[in-house]
Parts: C-alpha cells; sequence; structure tokens
C-alpha cells in the first residue's frame, strides 16, 4: 500500500495521496489526485480516448492539447455573442489563432469611443 504513491509518480510524474478505507466489511483504495491543467504523461506518452480505444499524442496534437484547455470557453463565449469560431492555422512553426471580430463587439467598441469624445 505504501508504495503505490511512488509507483504512481514514477509512472505518471504525479502526486498522489492512497487511503485504504473499510465500508460494510469490505476494504477498497481511495486514490485522490489534484486536478491537472497540463496533460498527464504515462511512461513518457500521452494518451486521449477516441470512442473505446485509447490512441497517442504525438508533436502537433500534445501542443495543441496543452495550449486549448481554454477552447471551449472560447467557442462558448463565440455562441453566446453569435462570433465567429477560430480558425487554427497549425504549422512547424506553431499555432496561430485567428479571431474574427463579431458585430456585438464591433457596436461595444463604437459606443466606448463615443462615450470617451467630450460633445
Amino acid at each position: 500500500m505504501e508504495s503505490i504513491p511512488n509507483k504512481i509518480a514514477d509512472a505518471m510524474g504525479m502526486v498522489a495521496d492512497v487511503n485504504l478505507l473499510y465500508e460494510n466489511d469490505l476494504q477498497y483504495i481511495e486514490i485522490i489526485v489534484d486536478k491537472s491543467l497540463s496533460l498527464i504523461s504515462y511512461h513518457g506518452k500521452y494518451f486521449y480516448r477516441s470512442g473505446s480505444t485509447m490512441r497517442t499524442i504525438t508533436g502537433k496534437e500534445r501542443m495543441i492539447e496543452a495550449w486549448g484547455r481554454g477552447v471551449d470557453k472560447i467557442k462558448e463565449t463565440c455562441a453566446k455573442y453569435d462570433g465567429h469560431l477560430p480558425e487554427y492555422n497549425i504549422s512547424v512553426s506553431g499555432i496561430m489563432v485567428l479571431c474574427k471580430v463579431c458585430d456585438k463587439y464591433l457596436d461595444l467598441l463604437n459606443e466606448e469611443t463615443h462615450l470617451g469624445q467630450s460633445d
């Protein structure tokens, strides 16, 4: 039982709290890990689930996933304000994200510009 946190740290590079618990004459192990904002590797490789299979993340995919934690928030905000979804251009030099301005943003920008002018 004491070796489990070390095995998790060696295999995945993360700290885990392991507890032996009892319930209705049964024993079970509780493993607690902090939420991670970055990808977690297993023996130096990164994986993701595609349907019922596990696939290895390599090169560009890993770069996108590590960067893309806020992509869902961007999509939700674009939908909320009827904005265009960002366009991604991926190349060997990196990722370029093109965000087109929506009408709502332009209206807000024009309002702020007019408010800042004296009559």
